[in-house]
């Protein structure tokens, strides 16, 4: 996983595009029901996918480089083994965890899936989603705090 910085849009600029495209092009054909709007991002979906041809993709569409993947999809989030030193929590529908009868929240994105607690110091709990260290916790606190991106560490190492 690999996060942007808070607040810089260009470091995602083809998410941020597909952004500035929704909403140019959707919000202006807003309709008056659930149903409705629907239909309308599912013809704007495949007009963007088929039709369009896509400058990162050398004038292509998406549509037509798509394969489907030959690695079957687990609706269910895998069952982590931490090993030793961790303490496994399951995320809940909320984005929270428990810990010394503590509620903290984490991110509703990890919800079903366990992530590996471990103490580090007294002062705070890593949180790992396996191998990826995904932030730390405040034990005074009870606050969860993300790790740095990569791109972020790079940016202070240059500095």
């Amino acid at each position: 996983m690999e996060r942007s910085r808070p607040g810089k849009p260009q470091d995602n600029g083809a998410h941020e595009r597909l952004h500035k495209d929704l909403a140019r092009e959707v919000a202006a054909l807003t309709q008056p029901d659930r149903r409705a709007q629907q239909a309308a991002m599912d013809v704007w979906r495949e007009e963007f996918n088929g039709e369009r041809p896509h400058e990162a993709l050398q004038g292509r569409c998406p549509a037509g480089l798509y394969r489907k993947s030959p690695r079957p999809y687990h609706a269910e989030p895998l069952r982590l083994d931490y090993g030793p030193g961790f303490f496994p929590r399951k995320v809940t529908i909320r984005g929270v965890i428990k810990w010394n009868g503590q509620n903290i929240f984490i991110s509703t994105a990890l919800a079903g899936w366990e992530v590996g607690l471990r103490v580090v110091a007294g002062e705070c709990l890593e949180v790992w989603l396996n191998y990826l260290l995904m932030g730390s916790i405040d034990l005074q606190t009870n606050r969860f705090g993300s790790a740095p991106s990569r791109s972020a560490k790079a940016v202070s190492l240059a500095a």
